[in-house]
């Protein structure tokens, strides 16, 4: 129940925030049938098209799958639509950020303290941002500049403790949840190790015994489709219907696709690992006594570790796909939750309405978690 209350609070208060981005530009809604929105502390992208009056409350419970490891290893599965298994691929959104904070602290660690603007160039930091408007709203990005992040290092970066506010292009010096800080570090990575985000990403799925991991654009998008379709049969959505809702700068802030086995397993190692009391030992406060470190939310007492993460694939239909990742460090244990939704009819006539739906989503998952 604890950590259902957490994920609701924090899940409503940060869609609030993003969807107010909404206010600097109404006819980029009005006249864009299909504008794909990217959700903060899970990566959401919502698309919108034209007004209705459907929502998600004609969407059944989750469709997808829950499962728990317990300390003796044993998994048991809570939930699970048919035709899904331990080893069904779904899209994770931003459960991937504690991949590139793991990356980080192995490969960065020694510059935590470094401002971004001395790693990287404008030209850079242009073409993330150029990238990321495909599938942010980010307005007005061409004239956001990289001094404008002078003061800002890796450190702060990945606890989010300070980056660019979209909206009016000034420095934020506090917490703001932005898939562009996770963006920058993949950057950092690929300069500092002169290998690509891709490479390093598939030796840690290697060293963490995740077998059925990938980043969405190791395949063509036939071919992620494909891997996907068995989530899709639940959302009653053929691969033909979408378009890969990702691209490669995306990678180091919610570009992963698993599953519940190797989740489960990237837990065990997480909570294993020597870099895990990095993760924490630095925290930035994010509401209802919560924090968040590196890739990762934590409670005051440190007893329980999150993530969420949601991605909305867009084309002829739009499918919701959302993640939850838990360690409870009292018992050992490790919960994972998929779920699949199709939102075709879902539309953004209201951020209220939209980010309330969108919340309640999550909360059925957390509920099938924790409950």
């Amino acid at each position: 129940m604890q950590i259902f209350l957490a994920l609701k609070n924090r899940v409503t208060m940060e869609v609030t925030k993003y969807l107010s981005y909404l206010r600097v530009d109404t006819n980029v809604l009005k006249h864009n049938m299909l504008h794909v929105l990217a959700f903060l502390c899970v990566l959401f992208s919502v698309a919108c098209s034209n007004i209705h009056k459907t929502n998600l409350d004609n969407i059944s419970e989750v469709e997808g799958i829950v499962a728990v490891k317990d300390a003796d290893q044993s998994v048991k599965l809570k939930f699970c639509s048919k035709g899904i298994d331990l080893n069904t691929p779904f899209l994770i959104g931003s459960v991937s950020k504690q991949f590139t904070a793991i990356l980080a602290i192995k490969h960065l660690k020694t510059l935590f303290n470094t401002e971004i603007i001395t790693l990287i160039t404008d030209d850079e930091f242009q073409a993330i941002l150029k990238n990321l408007q495909e599938t942010e709203v980010i307005p007005f990005w061409p004239q956001l500049k990289l001094q404008t992040l002078k003061g800002t290092t890796i450190h702060d970066l990945l606890m989010h403790s300070a980056t660019i506010d979209y909206a009016t292009g000034e420095r934020i010096n506090r917490y703001k949840y932005h898939n562009l800080n996770y963006a920058l570090v993949g950057k950092c990575l690929e300069k500092q190790t002169k290998r690509s985000y891709t490479e390093l990403a598939h030796d840690l799925f290697v060293e963490a015994g995740m077998t059925n991991t990938f980043l969405h654009d190791d395949f063509s998008e036939k071919e992620l489709w494909t891997k996907l379709q068995k989530a899709l049969v639940i959302a009653n959505c053929s691969p033909q219907k979408l378009k890969n809702p990702l691209t490669t700068t995306m990678n180091p802030a919610g570009g992963a696709v698993s599953t519940a086995r190797d989740l489960l397993r990237w837990n065990e190692f997480l909570h294993q690992n020597k870099c895990f009391d990095v993760l924490t030992k630095a925290t930035v406060p994010i509401g209802d006594g919560n924090f968040y470190g590196l890739g990762i939310i934590t409670n005051k007492n440190k007893s329980l570790f999150w993530h969420t993460g949601a991605i909305v694939a867009v084309f002829l239909e739009e499918i919701l796909f959302t993640c939850v990742l838990i360690y409870d460090m009292s018992q050992a244990r490790s919960f994972v939750g998929f779920d699949v939704a199709n939102i075709t009819d879902v539309t953004c006539n209201s951020e209220d309405t939209m980010g309330a739906k969108i919340d309640e989503r999550v909360d059925m998952l957390v509920r099938k978690c924790v409950k």
